[in-house]
């Protein structure tokens, strides 16, 4: 195994994070609300990120992500911390609220989290954290995403003393992949999968994608369910999007029909069972193919049948992922929910008439689907003189934003 070292360095001569102006609370001296970074411009800004786990002091972070090639392996990530300085204070710093539900109009509750402001330890704990997957990047290439977490300040509750860093170096190690990306003697943009009652109204669709060279085939359910195996029929077509990746190279897939007529995968990925309803559907689970080890994702590591579990460790939003699932998507996807041909036929035909002719620019739709509120919108898009290109199909399950009552007409950032 040949390795290769890669050093993601943040210049430790310019200093990059310097030490922070803390303010307090106008209102109240018993909280420090915020830090705020006067960081080196060629590095970054400002800090951009903040830990956020309720009833946590809310410490800013630095985040930032790297990618690596299709098929490498992550050996390990290294950093050296050139010096720590030490700020004495006389206040906490202010915890992160509890998180509360979009229709839920009760005050913010702002509690201390025993654990940590009882501590004499640091939080967080290291310097640096750091996770990784696989996932589609911004030039439609399969990549390994090592998304880093560089905490420069540290905090000690019991020790009323917060300890920074100026500058961090960090080295990633990794080997080379033995293939460099994904390759076959095939080559089409996008996959149209469809149960086979609506196929024959899916040829203008496919003439008008091919005649603006993004090349495209069509492959129905029923052949997915015979031709490949799965644990059951969604599974199944996981694994056809999986082939379709790696020997036709495609990018793009569009699921035609409602989820009576092409199934959706219902997970777990919400831990308050009950609160909103039990499980959360998504078409994500067909795009995420990939786990960070380039192996195929079922959604269900431990194989107990249930899907994208997470559980919420301690009420903290310190989720634990139990089915290792890095959500990031390998090939870009939609769907076309109609429920018959006929509604199938209005949509394809419409939208390319009249995105076709300037005419229109975008099309929204919002539908029931079982007991979820869902809208899709189609946008053309075109180039710098106008002239169209293709169709974008934007989805959102607007099943909860549907609940909200009153008003909310001071800022906020978060719901409810």
């Amino acid at each position: 195994m040949s390795i290769r070292d890669k050093l993601a360095r943040l210049d430790k001569n310019s200093s990059p994070f310097r030490e922070p102006e803390i303010q307090g609370d106008q209102e109240s001296q018993n909280w420090i609300e915020d830090f705020e970074y006067e960081l080196n411009a060629r590095i970054i800004k400002e800090k951009n990120s903040f830990i956020m786990m309720e009833s946590y002091p809310k410490i800013p972070i630095y985040s930032e992500v790297f990618e690596l090639p299709f098929g490498s392996e992550l050996i390990d990530v290294k950093y050296k911390i050139q010096s720590i300085d030490n700020i004495r204070i006389d206040q906490k710093i202010l915890p992160v609220p509890y998180f509360k539900s979009i229709n839920d109009l009760s005050p913010v509750k702002i509690d201390l989290n025993d654990m940590i402001y009882s501590s004499n330890d640091y939080f967080p704990d290291n310097w640096l954290d750091y996770k990784v997957g696989v996932g589609i990047n911004s030039n439609d290439v399969i990549v390994k995403f090592l998304s880093l977490n560089i905490n420069p300040v540290r905090y000690s509750p019991v020790k009323n003393n917060i300890e920074f860093i100026n500058s961090i170096d960090v080295e990633i190690i990794y080997s080379e992949p033995e293939l460099s990306d994904l390759s076959s003697d095939f080559d089409y943009d996008l996959v149209i999968i469809t149960p086979s009652e609506f196929i024959n109204y899916l040829t203008s669709l496919v003439d008008h994608k091919n005649n603006y060279n993004m090349k495209t085939v069509v492959k129905t359910i029923e052949d997915i369910y015979s031709d490949f195996d799965g644990r059951d029929n969604q599974e199944k077509i996981k694994y056809f999007v999986k082939y379709s990746i790696e020997e036709w190279n495609v990018k793009y897939v569009l699921l035609i029909g409602d989820i009576t007529k092409l199934p959706i995968r219902t997970t777990d990925a919400y831990p308050w069972s009950g609160y909103h309803g039990n499980g959360i559907l998504s078409d994500l689970y067909y795009a995420d193919i990939y786990n960070e080890d380039f192996m195929f994702c079922s959604w269900d590591s431990n194989n107990n049948n249930i899907f994208g579990e997470i559980e919420e460790h301690n009420r903290m939003f310190d989720f634990i992922n139990t089915d290792d699932v890095d959500l990031y998507p390998d090939v870009h996807i939609g769907r076309i929910p109609c429920s018959n041909s006929d509604e199938l036929s209005i949509i394809v035909d419409k939208i390319i008439e009249d995105f076709k002719t300037g005419k229109e620019d975008r099309a929204p739709f919002w539908i029931n689907l079982k007991d979820r509120f869902v809208h899709i919108e189609y946008f053309a898009l075109r180039n710098e003189k106008d002239e169209y290109l293709g169709t974008l199909e934007v989805s959102q399950d607007l099943t909860n934003y549907r609940k909200l009552e009153g008003e909310q007409r001071i800022l906020s950032y978060t719901e409810g």
